[in-house]
């Protein structure tokens, strides 16, 4: 990181002039706006930080944190206080932005807080060291200015100072009792967030809290009647019954509800749900039982739903609970911690195993906040979906605890604090993971009725209502789509039988086409009146939803639906929920509904009470997501859908995860999975697949397993027993299947030349300097760990190990989670890139695509990575770079401040003529991304599975690409080692990927690549093996097996630079010496000493020079040196001062760094010394 504090130095160190070469900020009043630097352009890079910089307001713009206002000329970028108060460390310093208050803050205030007099100041009191003067604070929309000095507050403090100015806006009419409160709720929520802040004292008593949901309180009277209160979480409905006449009866723009020692404020919506069930009063005997058939009869459905229309697998409500046991999981473990699957999900409050190190915490953070701001009820973090709290409040009061538990985690506790019990984290104790209720179809297979034959459509494709043209391939497909829904678009379909299939063509030949095409079939039958007309339901990775809804615009002439709804948090889905509602599949259960689990509460507005409001209206087509059918679950399996499509269903191939149940659960006549890749890792994913849209045809679980899965696994060749299993399934679903690869020479693609930089040395450099030395020492540290032969040891360095080789072998500079800037010259970032071999790789690619005029996408993992290549690429060759990942926004929408969505991103990216470049991540841009106006990939970073890396490819190798596609692997090598690039490309090479693409090969495992690196356990690493110097970092450790290959590696260095005869002394009576060298240029006497620490035994100077003259006397070779090899990390001046004097030859870890790097000793010579028998006597 000096690197980027030395540049970030040069900021404060410019002139006037020199900073209009950067972005520079001003106050709006409500946030910052960024200016451009004079003479700046998007398309020409300007100073080095600068463009950073703009990188940096790039992300937040494409994450709608930003807002972008004007041209080129005369552009600005403006960032809210609240969030460029919650920027992070790095951000704050690459943006040139001042530092929070150092110190605490103090609130006092007049009269209380129901007196319109009430009026909150808030002063800041310096840090120890400081001024003791208490400093009124001064305002500059975020800014704190003091004494010429100014500071930008944290979110904390941020919320702590816009509450008190806010409330000073207040004019004297406006200061209403819950006006007076909500500023002091907003002090409490600062305070329980961390912010040093000091309240009055009956601030600090009273707990002042924003009602997040109303519910309601059922209470049976003696008489057998009703009586219906308000349920307000964290009181008692008893408590609150009693005090409700402290409420406005009707009317009114909000409340305020005393409850024993919480003030509960209600804002004018809550208010209403509030009297709508106090003038609902009391049901009578003789109502109650259809008052829980139907409330709506007495309740505004926007409280109470009334249907439950499930399919015929649904049985309601039931606790989430695992099942399909024996190889459900996933064969594969996420092993680089990026995978981007989920089939975990978690509650905010336990994300502690996710968290690391500082970074994560903060990351976390802003990505939540993000999400809250949005509207958004879950966001992603490192692969896993994270289910946010019912409201603000309760989110932020979590990370509080979130981050108080994590420093706990890696600092240790705080003072006092060493012998709490750790407390349960009440949120986890009460939330409970709620689905649908179905038939598993485990154990036991199904009552339904399973047909084997799939009939053939004849009948017209309509294309002349499409804008394209089919080509023959996809005609087939759209007719058999159209075949399998026969009993749907002609009235014969069975009872208890599903019908559906899964269309598994090969990514990039067209699969969305193929299905709109057969929807619109579908959808003339309707019109024909010979099915009834239904919603449409098609859920997707949310990555996809921008493209379906487009596609629709671009496949027909006239669209053949109703309309089109995108059900999702930044788009439609706050038109369809209902008011206050949350999730429906994780929420607070009391112990009654967990015995009882059949109370269920719907969040969408769908049934007929709706009208035209209704999400489910007939012909719509609804595109949605599998995180919002998972948490909206029991609303969308309630709807009658006439189709049902799944698209990426590999996003579904575990049964062990809710979002898999749920749409098992959904009621449709009709199903179809579209997947390019239907296995990614376990035969699992297959029957999932199957189990959702054609329930029964591979049987219940346990039995495909023992029919499909167990012969893998007993068979003596698994790759042969995989391919007749493959044959089997393949047969077995029939005509339910349709797959067609571009291996099939289909007309409409491209000609595809992949760039192996094994095979095209062109593409391959050899590491050196200081990559070379941060990949040896990584090396060096895990080769000495598998020589103590401690295996819980090695698997516990290997994961860690393997993420630095990986990081490493793209740059050292972003180890442990370094994110460095590009030079401030050409020169220097020239410089800066050849300290890797693999991004000097890239620049030369880059220049051979520039020379023919095309664009390009850079496929790279790590943020820290596109950050920086964004920045430096972008000052390089003049152009705007945009990065797509997890941050990227999926779908336009009404919250995105000026946010670019992919889709819009791309659309940017294609429409620069020549040369261009984007860099995207493999994981983000696994599905949903179809860029044809690129024709070449670069692999700079590769995923460990086959199957994602091929995702990434047809990015750009699919129909509708008119240009050769060139796939581009630089590969970096090492000069004597297997390198990690070179192993991996050589694992997935071998990976088995058949043509039907029924059984892959999965993930490489962590074992498979540690193998290639550092030897299997229990095993010798390749004998011709170069031993590298940076491997005696690893053996300073007091261990028996590391001290004796020291010995040996002593012992064969000696040989080398001296020749004639070595070889170890005896183990017991070895008079002082570990190794005996002779017959050569010198005779010599070696003690050998391993120590973790700083080596400051004097006495073992002593050692070899008492044994050298014990040899000397007793044998007939006279020895002229004695030698102590000390490997220490430092040598104490005593001990050197003694061996001087006692003529004894020293060599510390330098000097045997020194001599390895002069002589080559390879890893076999060293085992070879080991097992050769020792010395017996020379005399």
């Amino acid at each position: 990181m000096s690197f980027l504090h030395n540049l970030l130095g040069r900021l404060t160190q410019k002139s006037r002039q020199e900073q209009r070469s950067v972005f520079r900020y001003v106050s709006s009043g409500f946030g910052l706006t960024f200016l451009y630097p004079d003479k700046w352009t998007k398309k020409i890079g300007g100073d080095s930080l600068a463009s950073y910089q703009f990188v940096v307001l790039q992300q937040l713009l494409e994450r709608g944190d930003a807002l972008e206002v004007g041209n080129d000329e005369k552009a600005f970028v403006h960032v809210d206080s609240e969030v460029v108060c919650a920027l992070g460390e790095t951000e704050r310093r690459i943006l040139n932005l001042p530092a929070p208050w150092p110190g605490r803050m103090e609130v006092t205030n007049t009269m209380w807080t129901s007196d319109p007099g009430f009026a909150l100041k808030i002063v800041l009191r310096p840090k120890v060291g400081m001024s003791t003067v208490s400093l009124p604070v001064s305002l500059d929309g975020p800014l704190v200015h003091h004494e010429g000095r100014t500071y930008l507050p944290d979110s904390v403090q941020w919320l702590a100072l816009h509450a008190v100015d806010e409330h000073e806006r207040l004019a004297a009419d406006e200061r209403s009792e819950r006006a007076n409160l909500l500023a002091v709720c907003a002090l409490q929520q600062a305070k329980r967030r961390g912010c040093s802040l000091e309240l009055p004292a009956q601030f600090e008593k009273l707990n002042v809290d924003c009602a997040p949901h109303i519910g309601i309180a059922v209470r049976e009277d003696p008489d057998g009647s009703l009586t219906l209160g308000p349920s307000i979480p964290g009181t008692d409905p008893d408590d609150v019954a009693e005090r409700t006449w402290q409420l406005p009866a009707s009317g009114g723009s909000g409340g305020v509800l005393r409850v024993r020692d919480t003030i509960v404020l209600l804002d004018e919506k809550r208010l209403r749900v509030v009297q709508e069930i106090l003038s609902t009063g009391k049901i009578s005997a003789r109502d109650k039982r259809q008052f829980f058939k139907t409330p709506g009869a007495w309740l505004d459905a926007s409280l109470v739903d009334l249907d439950n229309g499930f399919s015929l697998r649904v049985h309601g409500m039931e606790i989430f609970q695992k099942a399909y046991f024996g190889q459900t999981d996933s064969e594969s473990q996420d092993w680089f911690g990026d995978e981007d699957r989920e089939p975990d999900v978690f509650w905010l409050a336990g994300c502690l195993p996710l968290l690391e190190q500082e970074e994560d915490f903060a990351s976390l953070a802003q990505s939540v906040r993000t999400a809250r701001k949005e509207g958004r009820t879950c966001t992603s973090f490192q692969g896993k979906t994270v289910l946010l709290p019912e409201t603000a409040e309760e989110t932020e009061a979590t990370l509080q605890r979130l981050e108080s538990r994590f420093r706990e985690k890696i600092y240790g506790p705080a003072a006092g604090d060493e012998d709490r019990p750790d407390a349960a984290e009440p949120e986890q104790e009460k939330k409970v993971n709620v689905v649908v209720g179905i038939d598993r179809n485990d154990e036991e297979k199904a009552d339904l009725l399973v047909s084997t034959e799939a009939p053939g459509y004849a009948g017209p494709v309509y294309g002349e209502e499409l804008n394209y043209t089919y080509f023959d391939y996809q005609e087939e497909g759209t007719r058999w789509i159209a075949g399998l829904m026969q009993p749907v678009l002609k009235g014969g379909m069975q009872p208890r039988e599903y019908y559906g299939g899964l269309l598994a063509d090969d990514m990039g030949l067209g699969k969305t086409f193929q299905v709109l095409a057969a929807l619109n079939i579908y959808r003339h039958a309707v019109k024909d009146g010979d099915c009834k007309d239904k919603p449409i339901l098609v859920v997707m990775p949310v990555v996809l939803l921008e493209n379906w809804r487009n596609e629709v615009d671009r496949v027909f002439r006239e669209s053949p639906f109703l309309d089109v709804v995108i059900l999702q948090s930044a788009a439609d889905l706050g038109r369809f929920r209902k008011e206050g509602a949350g999730r429906e599949s994780l929420r607070a259960l009391s112990e009654a509904c967990e015995q009882d689990p059949g109370k269920i509460r719907y969040s969408l507005k769908v049934g007929p009470l709706f009208g035209s409001n209704r999400l489910d209206m007939p012909g719509r087509l609804v595109l949605t997501n599998y995180d919002t059918l998972r948490d909206y679950q029991f609303s969308l399996c309630m709807v009658d859908w006439g189709c049902v499509i799944l698209d990426e269903a590999q996003e579904i191939k575990n049964p062990n995860t809710i979002k898999a149940r749920a749409a098992k659960g959904l009621k449709a006549d009709f199903r179809l999975a579209m997947t390019g890749t239907p296995v990614e890792n376990s035969l699992t994913d297959f029957w999932s697949i199957y189990d959702t849209v054609k329930p029964g045809l591979l049987d219940c679980y346990q039995q495909f397993r023992r029919t499909y899965m167990a012969p893998i696994d007993a068979g003596s060749n698994r790759a042969l027993a995989r391919l007749e299993t493959g044959r089997k399934l393949r047969m077995k679903v029939g005509r339910f299947m349709l797959r067609r690869t571009k291996e099939d020479r289909l007309s409409g693609l491209p000609r595809k030349i992949v760039h192996d930089g094994i095979r095209e040395p062109a593409y391959s450099v050899c590491m050196s300097g200081q990559q070379l030395a941060a990949y040896n020492a990584v090396v060096s540290s895990v080769v000495a760990v598998r020589q103590s032969a401690d295996i819980g040891e090695l698997r516990k360095v290997l994961l860690p190990s393997l993420r630095k080789l990986r990081t490493i072998s793209l740059h050292p500079a972003f180890l442990d989670g370094g994110d460095p800037l590009q030079a401030t010259t050409p020169e220097q970032m020239d410089a800066f890139f050849r300290q890797s071999g693999k991004l000097t790789l890239l620049v030369n690619i880059l220049e051979e695509i520039r020379a023919r005029q095309e664009k390009v996408i850079i496929f790279v993992i790590a943020r820290a990575a596109q950050r920086f290549l964004a920045a430096a690429l972008r000052q390089r060759y003049g152009l705007e770079i945009f990065t797509i990942n997890g941050d990227t926004r999926s779908v336009s929408g009404n919250t995105a401040r000026g946010a670019a969505s992919r889709s819009e991103l791309i659309r940017r990216f294609e429409e620069r003529q020549g040369f261009n470049i984007i860099c995207m991540s493999p994981l983000a841009a696994g599905v949903g991304l179809t860029i044809t106006g690129a024709n070449n990939v670069i692999h700079l970073e590769r995923h460990w599975n086959p199957a994602k890396e091929a995702q990434a490819t047809d990015r750009v190798y699919r129909i509708g690409a008119t240009r050769d596609v060139h796939i581009y692997i630089p590969i970096l090598l090492h000069p004597e080692l297997v390198s990690f690039d070179r192993n991996l490309n050589e694992l997935l090479q071998r990976k088995i990927d058949l043509k039907d693409a029924v059984v892959t090969e999965g993930d490489l495992t962590p074992e498979e690549l540690g193998n290639g690196l550092f030897g299997p356990e229990g095993a010798t690493i390749a004998p011709g093996t170069r031993v590298q110097p940076d491997w005696l970092e690893g053996m300073d450790a007091m261990d028996e097996r590391k001290g004796l290959w020291f010995e040996a590696l002593t012992a064969v260095l000696v040989q080398k630079m001296w020749g004639g005869e070595a070889a170890l002394t005896p183990r017991s009576g070895d008079l002082g010496a570990d190794v005996a060298v002779w017959g050569g240029h010198c005779n010599a006497i070696i003690q050998c000493k391993c120590h973790a620490h700083v080596f400051s035994e004097g006495r073992a100077v002593m050692e070899p020079y008492t044994a050298l003259l014990e040899y000397n006397r007793k044998s007939s070779v006279q020895f002229s040196r004695a030698v102590l090899a000390v490997n220490a990390p430092n040598v104490s001046g005593t001990v050197r001062e003694r061996a001087r004097a006692n003529n004894v030859l020293l060599w510390d870890r330098d000097e045997l760094k020194r001599l390895l790097a002069e002589y080559t000793v390879r890893y076999g010579e060293v085992e070879a010394m080991l097992g050769k028998g020792r010395l017996e006597s020379l005399y």
